[in-house]
């Protein structure tokens, strides 16, 4: 009896250790699920990011590639360093991507092998929309000082085999130096927000005879930039009746200078849209609503006393900017002289001395942005900045102006 009950309780604890494993298995298996899962929700957020969604896009660099030089103990290559997947391990990629006013590093790797030398060497950056900015001191293998915001070519010492160079530069939308400058790159081509770039290296290797073998490789890398665009009205200010109100033929005529503004900087400007409610003055409509200044569509409702307005860029066919919305490019502004005229029982130009004037303007800019629609918004639309601009107007002093 006892040796049953032994062999029956060996046979219970096998079975619970059984039932205990096959437990601990699924849980391990179901926790490795879930970490997994996590794992990949936190890839999809991350490759989220437009800028990772476009790099994902670019073709990755391949052993071997750096080969192709023209000889056999010369490699060359040029890559950027990107985290493609957020497990902070740098991937080789021919391109990248940042916003305006960003930057990124590019690496050239030259590399002379086991025999000879490489002389007359010259690395040749050949930019379409980013400048090379670089703070290359001479040494063995370089031959002088380059520290410029846009380097256009790297000449080289003779370098001697067993020789490994990394050279870096920094790739930018244009000037940092100045803030007018940041997208000078780019220039008023509305296709350069994306673009092929690349950098050559020519010279010659000679071996231990003598024998000279040419050297010329072309590495070619995209660039991609995106920008936003703001919008900004500026306040009003007390005016002379002299200049902005007087009696006409018409009526009574009044004019006021809005001035609004694209403060970012980034973008080449698309479009620029404006909107004024013109009040009645004393209980009466204007009778004549318009804009002074050129290259202006705009619309006047007499029903709600609403003028839109807007001012568009002219491209070529290349897609050049051959007319610019802004009219101040340096400045980033536009004005919009606005002419009212009234009706002249609507206002006593020889008794009232002063008008308090309310007027709720609105603007809004839209700028040209990279064409990758898949990742980016193109054209670029700002929020619409809306203002009640409260004008004065204070008669002057002496004989009305008439």
């Amino acid at each position: 009896m006892k040796g049953k009950e032994i062999q029956k309780n060996k046979v219970n604890i096998k079975g619970i250790c059984i039932g205990l494993l096959i437990i601990l298995t699924l849980v391990a298996v179901v926790i490795g699920i879930v970490l997994f899962s996590i794992k990949m929700q936190k890839v999809r957020e991350y490759q989220a990011n437009p800028e990772i969604a476009r790099s994902i896009e670019y073709e990755r660099v391949k052993e071997g590639e750096e080969k192709d030089t023209g000889s056999e103990y010369v490699e060359f290559d040029a890559f950027f360093l990107r985290d493609l997947d957020g497990d902070n391990e740098a991937d080789e990629v021919r391109g990248t991507c940042r916003r305006i006013g960003e930057q990124d590093t590019l690496y050239l790797d030259l590399n002379v092998l086991t025999k000879g030398e490489l002389k007359d060497g010259v690395i040749t950056i050949n930019s379409k929309n980013m400048y090379f900015q670089t703070t290359i001191v001479e040494d063995d293998e370089i031959k002088s000082n380059y520290i410029s915001n846009n380097t256009q070519k790297i000449e080289l010492k003779t370098i001697q085999n067993g020789t490994q160079k990394l050279i870096t530069g920094i790739v930018r939308s244009g000037d940092y130096s100045s803030s007018y400058r940041v997208a000078e790159a780019i220039g008023n081509d509305i296709h350069n927000y994306t673009a092929k770039n690349s950098v050559t290296l020519t010279g010659k290797h000679v071996d231990e005879q003598g024998n000279e073998t040419q050297i010329n490789k072309t590495v070619e890398f995209t660039v991609d930039w995106h920008g936003e665009v703001k919008a900004e009205i500026y306040d009003g200010q007390v005016t002379n009746v002299e200049d902005n109100i007087k009696e006409t033929e018409e009526g009574i005529e009044l004019n006021y200078t809005f001035t609004t503004r694209e403060p970012v900087g980034e973008l080449n400007i698309k479009e620029v849209k404006f909107k004024a409610e013109v009040p009645e003055l004393n209980g009466f409509a204007p009778i004549k609503v318009e804009l002074v200044g050129d290259n202006i569509k705009q619309k006047y409702e007499q029903n709600t006393r609403t003028l839109t307005a807007s001012k568009e860029a002219v491209v070529d066919e290349t897609g050049k900017i051959t007319k610019y919305v802004l009219d101040s490019t340096t400045l980033r502004t536009n004005s919009w002289r606005l002419k009212i005229i009234y009706p002249k029982e609507s206002y006593n130009i020889v008794e009232q001395d002063t008008i308090i004037y309310k007027v709720p303007v609105e603007a809004q800019y839209f700028g040209y942005n990279n064409e990758n629609t898949a990742h980016f918004t193109n054209p670029y639309e700002s929020d619409i900045a809306k203002k009640t601009v409260i004008i004065t107007y204070r008669k002057s002093q002496g004989t009305v102006a008439r």
